[in-house]
């Protein structure tokens, strides 16, 4: 097949048996949403994939971007069903977890209306972590919690119950570093992807065992960043789905009923209805010293951003159980703000002091057991620059 063919030169794809890809195949699972995806295809009917994930999803480190293991498996699907238009829908952005991934669900994914979604949050959901709520902190000064945990199975939960009915398969990745697959949240999302009985494929099962006994090079899988694979590591995460993707084609005519269990973790419904908010979609009480800004990331374009000055941003918001700020992240000095929520004071500081570049990272600012009407204010105290991205409620 033309798939393989134009992949079979790469180094890992070598040293990839058959052994090592029916390793990565973890569960199988219930895939007759997916069975009936393929049959919409070969009959000709459009269809729409989604690939749903972090920086590896959205192809980081592959020379370009039809080089990512997203785009390789969209080819897969366009091979296979040629009758079919097949829309693609690459919803990867780099350095989000699942808390984030859940409440950008609706617009990245759900507004497409796809047929067939891939998820992946494995290696940015590691730290099973959340930050504290009131207080002055930095992204490594958090407290353990079950946050990601429940906001993956919000992830798939959201996407299994929406009335699309589509197909969902889940990847496990690793990066590579002296963690080895330690270094992803894989063994407690495979624990809830098997509560849900989904198709998972997991890298490491493949292939770690070799990586480890030398008999696969490093450099045949990941970037020299150790965490981002290259074009060879994105060919193998590719062959490994679409492996798991032909098993399924074999049984095409599958119809067994798809049945949604109870929650894993009941906290993951707190976070169902996540919503995110970025600056066009909402009209400040004031916008006292900020402005709205374009620019500030690849992915999260425009925001609210302040030179200084010292006068608030005020939002109000209904309807509220959890608010975070998507706050960017500069590696040179920058402002530092005070967030007022219905008199929960949080300080947030954006120097990210040996950090590797700029980027969103996630502050939760309030939780509350009950949905209640929020007045936000938000003060930059250093009288120096600072952005905000986006806003998450649930």
């Amino acid at each position: 097949m033309k798939f393989y063919d134009e992949l079979k030169d790469f180094a890992g794809i070598k040293k990839l048996t058959r052994e090592m890809t029916d390793n990565s195949l973890v569960n199988l699972g219930n895939y007759s949403r997916i069975a009936k995806t393929m049959r919409k295809a070969e009959n000709g009917e459009s269809v729409c994939i989604a690939f749903f994930g972090g920086s590896i999803t959205a192809g980081s480190a592959a020379s370009s971007s039809e080089s990512c293991f997203a785009n390789l498996v969209y080819k897969w699907w366009k091979e296979k069903f040629p009758k079919s238009d097949i829309k693609f829908v690459n919803a990867g952005i780099g350095a989000t977890n699942s808390n984030i991934g859940v409440h950008r669900l609706k617009k990245h994914v759900l507004d497409f209306e796809p047929d067939f979604v891939l998820a992946e949050f494995s290696v940015n959901d590691k730290d099973d972590c959340e930050n504290r709520i009131g207080g002055t902190y930095s992204p490594l000064d958090s407290t353990a919690g079950d946050c990601y945990s429940a906001s993956y199975e919000a992830v798939l939960r959201r996407l299994l119950s929406n009335d699309n009915k589509m197909g969902v398969a889940v990847l496990f990745l690793t990066a590579k570093s002296t963690n080895g697959p330690k270094d992803s949240a894989e063994k407690i999302q495979c624990e809830i992807a098997n509560h849900y009985n989904l198709p998972s494929v997991s890298c490491s099962k493949g292939f770690w065992n070799q990586i480890e006994s030398g008999e696969m090079a490093v450099e045949e899988i990941w970037s020299n960043d150790n965490l981002h694979p290259n074009d060879s590591g994105h060919a193998v995460i590719a062959t490994l789905i679409v492996n798991m993707l032909e098993k399924i084609y074999a049984d095409i005519n599958n119809d067994t009923e798809y049945v949604l269990p109870e929650p894993f973790n009941a906290k993951s419904l707190e976070f169902m209805n996540g919503e995110i908010y970025f600056e066009n979609d909402l009209t400040p009480d004031s916008m006292g010293s900020w402005y709205r800004a374009k620019g500030l990331h690849c992915k999260f374009v425009t925001g609210f951003k302040t030179e200084g000055g010292g006068e608030p941003l005020v939002l109000t918001f209904e309807n509220v159980s959890s608010l975070r700020l998507l706050a960017k992240m500069d590696v040179a000095p920058s402002g530092k703000i005070k967030i007022d929520v219905n008199g929960v004071i949080t300080y947030i500081d954006a120097n990210f002091t040996g950090g590797w570049g700029a980027y969103m990272w996630q502050y939760p600012v309030f939780e509350n057991k009950t949905p209640v009407t929020v007045k936000v204010t938000i003060t930059e105290i250093f009288n120096k620059p600072f952005a905000i991205g986006a806003i998450l409620k649930a």
